[in-house]
């Protein structure tokens, strides 16, 4: 849980910047994207046809889908989602049109860079991994492709199936702890935790260096935290608050990592049947 937050937070702070800041507004902007083109990694080939960052699919393969369905997905209201997305339609970032809602191919230069920084955080993402958890199976962390440009990486594709990850477990998350912004608190906690060797008792975080971290106003930040603290899911101490969590929460703690475990093998499974290897 620790490795996935610090992974997911990179994403999901690197969306609310695109977005204007607004947590809720990246994610389902996500959830756009992962709705209307995640379905051409269900077939290997066009996986792999459409992996590299010059092979961008042409936007007749999006599958336009609906506010609607959005928000079943995510688990939010449907006059949320419709909210969010009226200023990212306006900006272009998503399309309307007369079958639903889609978020057109990209191809500029802070696309890129983002692109190449998700590339970079999901080595960081398996690094991670391998040192806390050395007894899973995890696939070393370089990439290589077996698709049609093996010295490209398929940043595409990465993006796709990074998009498919980030939202399941977010919305898991989301619905443990009583939604998206207590989500990111959650996590940048479990992360801030987890920066060192794990001991106990679990170190004392405080508000200010923890919303700063996250780029979110303390007071949101402090009521989020005693929020948290309040379902047992966090420990209030004198100065802060740890990632402890109380007995009676521990269902719910151990359902979230029993999905976040699920959804990393899914996601790394994925890419290696789609041509993605990981070689030393």
């Amino acid at each position: 849980m620790r490795a996935s937050s610090r992974y997911l937070l990179r994403a999901i702070l690197a969306g609310a910047d695109a977005t204007g800041g607004d947590i809720t507004t990246a994610i389902v902007v996500v959830a756009v994207m992962d709705a209307d083109i995640g379905h051409l990694d269900s077939d290997p080939d066009l996986a792999r046809r459409y992996a590299t960052y010059e092979q961008a699919p042409p936007n007749g393969f999006r599958r336009p889908t609906s506010a609607r369905a959005i928000a079943a997905r995510l688990g939010l209201p449907y006059e949320t989602v419709r909210r969010r997305l009226e200023p990212v339609i306006a900006s272009g970032r998503c399309i309307r049109t007369s079958r639903g809602i889609y978020s057109p191919t990209l191809s500029r230069a802070d696309h890129l860079v983002g692109a190449q920084a998700n590339h970079i955080a999901i080595r960081r993402l398996l690094i991670d991994l391998q040192r806390r958890v050395p007894d899973e199976a995890w696939s070393p962390s370089v990439f290589t492709q077996t698709g049609a440009d093996p010295f490209e990486p398929p940043l595409r594709l990465l993006n796709r199936r990074s998009a498919q990850f980030a939202v399941d477990l977010l919305s898991d998350i989301s619905a443990a702890v009583g939604g998206y912004d207590a989500a990111l608190v959650y996590m940048a906690l479990l992360e801030s935790t987890g920066r060192c060797e794990v001991v106990e008792p679990p170190p004392v975080i405080r508000i200010s260096p923890l919303a700063r971290s996250i780029r979110q106003p303390m007071e949101s930040v402090r009521r989020r935290l005693a929020a948290l603290s309040a379902q047992g899911l966090i420990t209030r101490e004198h100065d802060g608050y740890s990632a402890r969590h109380d007995a009676a929460a521990e269902a719910v703690v151990g359902r979230l990592a029993v999905a976040n475990l699920r959804h990393l093998r899914d996601f790394f499974g994925g890419l290696s049947r789609l041509g993605v290897t990981f070689a030393s």
